[in-house]
């Protein structure tokens, strides 16, 4: 009876511990996110940097293989922005600069078409002012995305913090890296010794279906990226 009741207290007490633990990161999500980012990373580049490690006859520490591999990224993200940012603004102007071609296409074409197919009359429509109301609603909102834009390169408080939560994140993540294995042991060792078996067998599954999951959506977009 007691050992039924020490039971349920503990379940009882397990709930309550999961319900504060998620109250406390829905009123921290702000704070701890830099670091969920950095965990994150830290997972999936975490391969990379033991790859650089065991490069035969060089033997790396595992600090300069970390050096090398953030050193990458920043060129990598670098050449990245420096290249796409440009055809990123021609295809937007070119785009701005079709839609009211595209709109004469719709209504020359499809419109026309779908008179003929459905014998439904569409003269009523008129289509020059939903034309100009489109329009003007475009640029209307077009006009309104860059004062929001401006306002957020322009806010000092906002533009700080961000600055700030990159700076976290990066540091973060490379110290979770440097360190990885240390943290891996670490958190083994919080597990009873009774449930290390099982706990580090589902773990080690998770791991290689998640690892491969998103290692493989990575490359993807990284393969469509380049092609496109």
């Amino acid at each position: 009876m007691n050992e039924g009741i020490s039971r349920s207290s503990k379940i009882v007490l397990d709930l309550i511990a999961i319900v504060l633990i998620g109250w406390l990161i829905s009123k921290l999500s702000a704070t701890i996110l830099p670091f969920l980012f950095a965990l994150l990373i830290s997972y999936l580049f975490n391969p990379v940097v033991q790859s650089i490690c065991s490069i035969p006859n060089l033997k790396l520490p595992r600090l300069v293989s970390v050096l090398i591999l953030f050193i990458s990224l920043l060129v990598a993200i670098s050449a990245i922005f420096y290249f796409v940012a440009p055809i990123f603004v021609k295809q937007l102007h070119d785009f701005l600069e079709f839609a009211p071609k595209l709109f004469d296409w719709f209504q020359t074409h499809f419109m026309a078409s779908l008179e003929e197919h459905i014998s439904l009359d569409l003269s009523s429509v008129d289509t020059q002012a939903a034309r100009e109301q489109l329009m003007l609603n475009w640029k209307q909102v077009a006009q309104a995305a860059l004062a929001v834009l401006k306002w957020q390169l322009h806010s000092g408080a906002i533009f700080l913090s961000f600055i700030v939560n990159t700076l976290i994140m990066l540091i973060v993540t490379f110290y979770l890296l440097k360190d990885w294995p240390k943290v891996v042991n670490l958190l083994g060792s919080l597990v009873p010794q009774s449930y290390q078996a099982k706990t580090f067998e589902v773990a080690k599954k998770c791991d290689d279906v998640m690892g491969v999951f998103l290692r493989g959506q990575l490359l993807v977009m990284m393969a469509v990226a380049v092609y496109y």
